[in-house]
């Protein structure tokens, strides 16, 4: 489609009006852009309808530009994370996956990003060992999945996995810590989402796990003890 663009003094308060509205909702700019609508002058309405269009583009690419770049510096500023193994580690983040889960599993998008990470917790714990893996994805598919609140969900439940993430050009990759073991990740695990379809895939890195057995994992404390027996029992049938 070839671009539209303002030619005369009219058209260019027209759309900066359109621009105006699309980029915050102003309403005396929604206003205008009514009137237009409206109108029975179908020569011009026609015109400036392919401008109010081609601002609703830019303004679209403009508000996608700036998520992106936050996004990008939200990713650069992931704390680094305790190792995953004590007990309160494991139910924090199994208590934040599965609340994320409660909240965000309805909507195709978010589900699909959930999906995500679900399918790198079970590939890794499936892994018995060996080496850590990667969730590989779209930035793209991640930013445009969800309002502000998902993603500032989404970077918690990174925080809870005691996850790494980086950008690798327009991809997202994410690791978990190096430091689960394949007990505590199926604790996790079962908390986590089932959806239809994952967004992305998953890698094997050249990072070597260095607790799947769990030796470093600490004691249970004494009163979760039932809970946790309650949990390994479930995780066990569901396998």
């Amino acid at each position: 489609m070839a671009s539209v663009a303002p030619t005369t003094d009219d058209e260019q308060t027209w759309y900066a009006a359109c621009l105006r509205f699309y980029a915050t909702g102003d309403a005396d700019a929604r206003k205008v852009v009514e009137q237009l609508e409206a109108s029975e002058d179908s020569a011009t309405r026609d015109r400036y309808l392919q401008l109010k269009d081609a601002a609703r583009r830019q303004a679209h690419a403009e508000l996608q530009a700036k998520r992106a770049a936050a996004f990008a510096a939200r990713v650069d500023a992931l704390p680094a994370s305790e190792p995953p193994t004590t007990w309160s580690a494991v139910r924090a983040a199994r208590e934040r996956l599965s609340a994320a889960s409660g909240r965000w599993r309805g909507a195709p998008g978010t589900a699909r990003v959930l999906g995500g990470l679900t399918s790198l917790l079970r590939a890794q714990r499936s892994s018995r060992g060996g080496r850590v893996l990667c969730w590989v994805v779209d930035s793209v598919a991640v930013v445009e999945s969800g309002d502000e609140a998902f993603i500032d969900e989404f970077f918690g439940v990174l925080a809870a996995l005691a996850a790494r993430a980086a950008l690798d050009g327009d991809k997202l990759r994410v690791q978990v810590s190096e430091a689960w073991s394949d007990r505590a990740l199926g604790r996790v695990y079962s908390a986590a989402p089932r959806p239809d379809v994952a967004a992305g895939g998953v890698e094997t890195t050249d990072r070597a796990r260095t607790n799947a057995n769990g030796e470093r994992d600490e004691a249970v404390p004494f009163a979760e003890k039932l809970y946790v027996l309650v949990l390994d029992l479930y995780v066990w049938f569901c396998d």
